[in-house]
């Protein structure tokens, strides 16, 4: 009895043993995923895709645009509740009938227009037709229309999860700040400007990923209207005056300055290139003195989501006011409202108590340009065609920086494994991938249980020097194929040589306009020398060693020398020559792709190198 109880408490200490060390991988496995540095939209994809709470909380966390935001704006964006069952979500808020949330269940597209009015206006409803549904909330009309609510919140987060919301827009409150008077933003307002920058993140992946019928590939709406704050005349003002600054630290004359001094550093890095950061970068968003357009926030939101800005004053539209406001916006058709201004001696005065209210002309500009993004959503234009400058340090960077039009990047963002080609491997370094499911087909040199159910091929890529597979064999490599030209193009007939002479013209009558380029003769500075030198008196009793009809032959030891003179010290003796490099190709058929069937096809490929 008492052997079988020690054996017994043997077991139980190797269980505990085993279920702590299980507790301790556990969590080794989720420090390592955490510690994986992916961009803020593989978390987003993810949690759009897959619902996981986790990958919501990083893509907020990651996000530029919600970087320097108190934690308290940035809470609740991500409910714990889950977006799983739309039915029950609709059910828990209480404002909405039951055909309500029936119509709102079946549209395939919501306007959303948050911060309404207590009114609002009826020339939005127009839009709720057919399968489109207007859904406005205003905190004045109805407490449950609070975004802040954790019910009204899920609500807007499941439609723009499946690809419902097709338009976001509204103004936020929080307007008296704007105008730049000094002291810290209200949180609350900041809270707000989060919640509905991130709705429409959330609708922009929902519709690449979930949308369907007329919703695939459609772009969502965004328009965000807040005072313009600092206006058009002060910003260039201000331009200029940073011009200034920096045309006062250089020297004229002379294409560099002298040795500058601490004092100097400090003065430059203040006047000029601080100012110039925080212009393009954003200044801090919680203060109140700078405009929100200017700020952090929304210039990290502009910049990764592609937004432009309009500006203009509202009196023009039938405000009271001169208003002057900007609009943050994707759509394309508001871009016409840019700079319409009143006159410089109108009467009407620079703000009013009821500001926050839109002018008829404003509201009915929105309403046309929505109604055009209904029938054809065009975006604000944007830089999408990369030139091959810019492709190229694309793929050298590794796809780094996600865009929209690189196949690569959409492919493999969030959903799934990267696929990512890798142009500067390292030597003696084994690549491999698995292509599939393949299509069946007939294969004369496979036949019976050999080559049954092959869908998959696990192809590697194993690079090595020349030199190396050389001095392995004893052999020299064979020389490369070159490639098949391919067969001569058959003559033409006469007939097609009149069918071609009729739609190209005579070929003999090409060569009658070809003039002839002219001789041009360059008359002063033929050395390239530019022209603000001043030129050196001494230069004139420099004879040279040799004619000026003959060319120096270029000494290799001269090369050398120019060549090594930026390198290394200790790299200059050393074989600093890259080795050509060859590789080998191995395939291996598989019947699926898990991973034990891969393992042992990456395992026979090793055992063969070794």
């Amino acid at each position: 009895m008492e052997a079988l109880s020690l054996i017994a408490r043997i077991e139980d200490r190797k269980l505990e043993q085993l279920e702590n060390e299980t507790v301790t991988t556990k969590d080794k496995v989720g420090l390592s995923a955490m510690a994986m540095e992916l961009h803020w939209n593989h978390y987003l994809y993810d949690y759009v895709a897959k619902g996981s709470f986790e990958s919501g909380l990083r893509a907020v966390r990651d996000a530029p645009f919600f970087e320097d935001l108190p934690g308290e704006c940035i809470s609740g964006l991500i409910p714990g509740g889950g977006l799983e069952n739309g039915w029950d979500i609709f059910k828990l808020n209480g404002f909405l009938t039951r055909p309500q949330r029936r119509k709102l269940m079946g549209s395939k597209r919501w306007v959303v227009h948050l911060f309404a009015g207590a009114e609002g206006h009826w020339q939005v409803m127009q839009l709720d037709q057919g399968e489109t549904s207007v859904i406005e909330l205003d905190i004045a009309r109805c407490s449950g229309h609070d975004v802040l609510r954790d019910e009204t919140w899920r609500m807007l987060l499941w439609g723009a999860k499946h690809g419902k919301v097709d338009v976001v827009m509204g103004g936020p409150p929080g307007r008296s700040l704007q105008h730049c008077k000094g002291g810290d933003r209200d949180v609350k307002s900041l809270k707000l400007i989060a919640r509905m920058m991130w709705l429409y993140a959330v609708a922009q992946v929902g519709r690449e990923i979930n949308a369907s019928g007329a919703n695939v590939n459609r772009e969502v709406a965004f328009v965000m209207e807040y005072p313009e704050g600092f206006p058009a005349d002060q910003r260039r003002a201000r331009e200029q005056q940073i011009q200034e600054a920096e045309d006062a630290c250089r020297v004229p004359g002379r294409r560099r300055g002298p040795v500058a001094s601490w004092d100097g550093t400090r003065r430059y890095w203040e006047q000029v290139q601080e100012r110039r950061w925080n212009d393009q970068v954003g200044w801090t968003t919680v203060r109140g003195d700078v405009a929100f357009w200017d700020t952090r926030m929304w210039k990290g939101f502009q910049r990764e989501l592609e937004m432009r800005t309009v500006s203009f004053d509202q009196g023009v539209m039938g405000g009271a006011t001169r208003n002057q406001t900007t609009l943050g916006t994707n759509v394309n058709s508001l871009m016409a409202l840019d700079e319409a201004r009143l006159p410089d001696d109108d009467p009407a005065p620079l703000r009013g108590s009821q500001d926050y209210i839109w002018s008829a002309g404003l509201v009915r500009a929105i309403t046309v340009a929505l109604k055009f993004w209904d029938r054809d959503p065009r975006c604000a234009p944007r830089l999408c065609a990369m030139t091959a400058e810019q492709w190229k340090n694309h793929v050298d960077t590794n796809h780094a920086v996600y865009r929209k039009d690189c196949a690569t990047c959409v492919m493999s963002r969030g959903i799934g494994r990267q696929h990512r080609r890798i142009h500067h491997p390292e030597a003696y370094v084994l690549t491999a991938d698995v292509a599939g499911p393949l299509s069946p087909g007939l294969d004369a040199t496979s036949k019976g249980t050999l080559g049954k159910n092959l869908r998959y091929l696990l192809i590697g890529k194993y690079l090595v020097p020349k030199q190396f597979i050389e001095e392995y064999t004893g052999k020299p490599l064979p020389a490369e194929v070159p490639k098949d030209p391919g067969p001569e193009p058959l003559p033409l007939t006469e007939e097609q040589q009149c069918d071609m002479d009729e739609l190209f013209g005579d070929s003999e009558a090409k060569g009658i306009l070809q003039l002839d380029a002219p001789q041009v003769e360059v008359i002063g500075n033929v050395t390239g020398e530019h022209s603000g030198w001043t030129h050196d008196e001494d230069a004139g009793d420099y004879e040279p060693s040799e004619p000026p009809g003959e060319e120096e032959p270029v000494e290799e030891e001269q090369v050398e020398e120019e060549g090594t003179g930026d390198l290394n010290v200790v790299m200059q003796s050393g074989d600093c020559k890259p080795p050509e490099m060859t590789f080998l190709t191995f395939a291996v058929a598989l019947p699926n792709n898990q991973s034990g069937t891969v393992k042992r096809g990456v395992q026979d490929m090793v055992l063969y190198l070794q």
